[in-house]
């Protein structure tokens, strides 16, 4: 499979997310990016991509969006996508991510044992449940139930 495109959340001018967008960009593919805080190295890259031309990227539509992928029909509070059944790697990092405490994909990562693509393809689908939201600089934070 061919990603479509790249999603940076994090990274300064030196960092290796810059380097895998350089290389999205001469592929023909999209380069996203999740803008965060003007004084954090962490999002110096992120916001240099924005300010370059980078899709500025604030939820999961803004990614669906600029894919081109359908968005899950909105259903009953009783039925639909929230309510159905997680798969157990779903289901592990939404248990691993706390109520109050927002964590990064690398905490997310070393809680849920789950590897950086599965990790970021269950998040977005988490999202879209309305589970989980992002926040500015590549931090997680689970909804309410």
């Amino acid at each position: 499979m061919v990603a479509r495109g790249v999603l940076v959340t994090e990274g300064s001018f030196q960092s290796g997310s810059l380097i895998t967008a350089r290389l999205a960009l001469e592929a023909g593919r999209e380069v996203l990016a999740v803008p965060g805080p003007i004084t954090s190295k962490g999002s110096e890259g992120t916001n240099a991509l924005i300010a370059d031309g980078a899709r500025l990227v604030r939820g999961v539509e803004d990614v669906l969006d600029e894919l081109g992928i359908a968005r899950p029909v909105e259903s009953a509070p009783d039925s639909g996508p929230r309510n159905e059944p997680l798969d157990d790697a779903s289901a592990r990092l939404l248990a691993a991510l706390p109520l109050d405490t927002a964590l990064s994909l690398d905490e997310l990562a070393g809680l849920s044992g789950l590897a950086t693509g599965a990790l970021l393809a269950r998040l977005v689908a988490l999202e879209a449940r309305g589970l989980i939201h992002p926040l500015a600089g590549g931090l997680w934070l689970r909804r309410p139930p």
